[in-house]
Formats: structure tokens, C-alpha cells, sequence
């Protein structure tokens, strides 16, 4: 709600997403970050000189307490630009108890808390014998992308009847399954197959680069994903190697 120069950031606000703007009165609220990013104008090449205004009449109200935005003890005026006020990212989420995240390698801010949960991190999950877990980053970076914490497959089963098998508790409490494989070494097509007692949801084959398998997992109790080698027996060469990551939305 806007009065005069006195802005109130209602209680409700907090969940509205960080992304989209407040229009109250054909005025519109932006949103400024603010981070110490060590990036110089002819270095980034995605800065763009713009001419602004700081404004120092505008007050704050934020849940029906008088609020200035700050870094540390510096006061930090909001900005105007093209008749849009903006304030500091950090500073308002901060005041509103949202986790805000700069990423300096990849100039990207992260807003809130990602819901997602890293299929290596569930608990209660069975895995055949040779495959382990890793969180090093020189592996579970492919194609420019870190999976994160990751299950490796060293040796994919060449029996059909025996397949090398993560095995998730889902008790049909997440909604989406994103499931992300990488080849890492292999000289033949393999296969994953996902079933539970009664079905098969999907089967795919793959042999090179990273498959990416998005699946509704709310009907799903408790889910085997099943991999085997295509190799024909006495020709299977040496053993393949897959990185299988991914994550779960919580319904």
C-alpha cells in the first residue's frame, strides 16, 4: 500500500513471489539487488549505464513496523528509475526472513528455498553393490551443469535378470521425479528401467552424453530404477560407468 511517500510492505507480502513487482496505484515497487560483486562495467560486458534517482523522501513500513533498508549500519536511499522505485534485494529479503544467495561464477542470484531434494540424499535407499555416492564436483560437473551428490554406477550389470538397482522409499509423498544419467565410460547401449511392484513407468536406452527423464512420481510407492548393458555375452568389453543424479519435489 502506498501513501504519500510512506510505502507499507504488508504482512502478506512475504508470500508473494520475489519476482514479480507490487502495483498499487499505478506505481510500481522493484526490486534492486544489491551484492559486492567485483564486476567492472568493461569486464562483464552486461552492465548497462542508466541514469537514476536516488529518493529520500520515501519511508517504509514493513508489517506494520517503520523499516529502513540497510548494509550493516549504511542507510540505503531506494532507487527511482523510469517512475519505478526499486530497493535492495537483500536488505528487504533479509527483513523478510527470505534466504537470498549470490552465485559469483555464474552472476546468478538465488531467491528463497529451492524445494527440491537430491534423490542421493533420500532416506532409506538400496543400492546393489557396486554403486556408491560421490560429492566431487570434478565428476558430478557434466556439460557444464553440477548434479550434485550423485550415485556412480561402476560396472553396469550385462545381466538383463540382475540389473545393477537404486531402490527409493517414495510413499507417494513427492509429486515430480527428475532423474538425470551421464555416461562416464561405456562401449555399448544400456538400459534403466523404472518399475514398483506391480508396474513399469518408464524404460529408456541410452549409450552417450546425459538423459534427462522427468516423471509424475505421486502414484509411486516404492520405485526401482534397474540399469543393464545391452553387451552381448562373451563381448561386453570393459565395464560401463554411469552417474545417476537427480532430485524429488515434496508434494
Amino acid at each position: 500500500m502506498i501513501e504519500g511517500d510512506m510505502i507499507k510492505l504488508e504482512k502478506g507480502f512475504t508470500n508473494m513471489s520475489m519476482k514479480k513487482k507490487l502495483t498499487t496505484l499505478g506505481i510500481t515497487l522493484g526490486i534492486l539487488a544489491t551484492f559486492t560483486a567485483g564486476v567492472s562495467v568493461g569486464a562483464s560486458g552486461t552492465l548497462k549505464e542508466i541514469k537514476a534517482h536516488l529518493d529520500k523522501g520515501k519511508t517504509f513500513e514493513l508489517n506494520g513496523e517503520s523499516w529502513t533498508p540497510r548494509n550493516q549500519d549504511v542507510v540505503l536511499e531506494p532507487i527511482v528509475y523510469q517512475g519505478t522505485t526499486y530497493l535492495p534485494l537483500r536488505s528487504l529479503a533479509e527483513a523478510l526472513n527470505v534466504p537470498v544467495e549470490y552465485d559469483a561464477a555464474k552472476q546468478k542470484i538465488k531467491i528463497g528455498v529451492d524445494p527440491r531434494i537430491p534423490i542421493a540424499e533420500l532416506d532409506g535407499v538400496k543400492t546393489s553393490s557396486n554403486i556408491t555416492k560421490t560429492n566431487d564436483k570434478a565428476i558430478t560437473t557434466q556439460f557444464g551443469e553440477d548434479l550434485g551428490i550423485s550415485f556412480i554406477i561402476d560396472g553396469v550389470s550385462t545381466n538383463k535378470d540382475e540389473p545393477s538397482e537404486i531402490v527409493f522409499d517414495l510413499d507417494k509423498k513427492y509429486i515430480y521425479l527428475e532423474l538425470v544419467i551421464t555416461v562416464l565410460d561405456a562401449d555399448t547401449e544400456m538400459t534403466v528401467v523404472a518399475r514398483d511392484n506391480k508396474w513399469v513407468h518408464f524404460g529408456n536406452h541410452f549409450e552417450k552424453g546425459k538423459l534427462r527423464i522427468g516423471y509424475r512420481a505421486d502414484i509411486v510407492d516404492d520405485l526401482r530404477l534397474q540399469f543393464y548393458s545391452e553387451a552381448e555375452p562373451g563381448k561386453e568389453g570393459r565395464p560401463d560407468k554411469i552417474l545417476v543424479s537427480g532430485t524429488v519435489k515434496p508434494i
